[in-house]
């Protein structure tokens, strides 16, 4: 039990700050985690492929990523090189790589991210 929710402990949880490729490539969570969540993430990858990779070394045979984004890349502008990919190639690779996708769709409802509801603007994605 844990003690500030009564609840069982029902595993492990990571969540950590850092570079993902580095904090997540490490030998010790190679094939070790059941499900990696990510949101609005991808697209902070300087080369998406990498984080694809890296999400795939890390999750145990069978084991399940679930995704929610936009693919609003953060380097399209930067002078180093950056592999930005459509939601299409994404998927593409990904299955290359030896994922199989349970579901994928693009939701039809906007999406707002770092938003104050008293505000007068906010940005809306759509997300997949």
């Amino acid at each position: 039990m844990t003690p500030d929710t009564g609840q069982e402990d029902s595993g492990d949880f990571s969540m950590t700050a850092g570079d993902f490729l580095e904090v997540y490539s490490r030998t010790e969570d190679l094939s070790s985690w059941d499900c990696v969540v990510t949101c609005f993430f991808l697209d902070t990858a300087q080369n998406v492929l990498e984080y694809i990779r890296t999400i795939l070394g890390a999750l145990k045979p069978g084991g399940l990523w679930i995704n929610l984004g936009p693919l609003q890349y953060h380097f399209e502008s930067a002078p180093e090189m950056s592999i930005e990919l459509t939601w299409s190639e994404v998927v593409k690779a990904a299955e290359r790589m030896g994922f199989e996708f349970e579901e994928k769709r693009v939701l039809n409802d906007l999406m707002a991210y770092a938003h104050d509801n008293l505000g007068l603007s906010r940005t809306m994605y759509r997300v997949v």
